[in-house]
C-alpha cells in the first residue's frame, strides 16, 4: 500500500521511517510502490527512487527493516498513462488526458527507452540503498499491465498488436 508520506520530490520523510518501524518485524517487508521517474508517479507525495538523492532516505528505510530481523524489499513502478504530472499551468493532471488533448495516444519509442533506463537506474539505487529484493510492480493498470491490455495498448509497432506478430 502506498502511504503518500513522501516529500513532494519523492524523498523519504520521518513519517515514513516511523511507519516502517511500527510495521516491521520478522519475515519480509516490502516498501510501497516507489516511482522510477518523476513523471511516472501516481501522486506528488509518492515515494521516489528516480534521483541519487533518494538513496540516503531509502537506505534508512532498509536499515530499519533489517534491524527488526526482516528481509527488505522495495516495489518499483511507472504509472504509465495513469500517471499524474504537473502541467505548465501548475495543475496536477492525468497524463492520459494530456496525451489525448495533444492528439497522441501512446508514448514514442524514445520515451519507452527512457523508462527502461529509469527502471535500470532505480534497481541500481535500490541495491545501493541496501534492499534485498526488488519487485517490479505491474498491477493496477500501471505501465506493465498497460502493455498487456488491448484496452490500453493500441500500438501497432513491436510493443503492441497481436502476439503472433512478435
Amino acid at each position: 500500500m502506498v502511504s503518500f508520506l513522501a516529500e513532494d520530490d519523492g524523498s523519504v520523510t520521518e513519517a515514513h521511517l516511523e511507519h516502517y518501524e511500527r510495521c516491521s518485524g520478522p519475515g519480509l517487508m516490502i516498501v510501497e510502490g516507489t516511482a522510477v521517474s518523476c513523471e511516472g508517479r501516481i501522486s506528488r507525495r509518492q515515494l521516489g527512487i528516480y534521483r541519487d538523492r533518494h538513496i540516503e532516505g531509502l537506505a534508512r528505510l532498509a536499515q530499519i527493516i533489517h534491524a527488526s530481523g526482516a528481509v527488505a524489499a522495495i516495489q518499483i513502478h511507472h504509472a504509465g498513462a495513469t500517471a499524474f504530472v504537473v502541467t505548465r499551468k501548475q495543475k496536477y493532471e492525468h497524463l492520459f488526458a494530456i496525451l489525448l488533448r495533444l492528439g497522441k495516444q501512446q508514448l514514442m519509442i524514445s520515451g519507452l527507452h527512457r523508462i527502461k533506463e529509469a527502471f535500470k537506474n532505480a534497481a541500481g539505487r535500490a541495491v545501493e540503498a541496501g534492499f534485498d529484493i526488488i519487485e517490479l510492480h505491474g498491477a493496477h493498470g500501471y505501465m506493465f499491465s498497460q502493455f498487456l491490455s488491448p484496452l490500453k495498448n493500441w500500438r501497432i509497432d513491436r510493443y503492441g498488436g497481436r502476439p503472433e506478430k512478435s
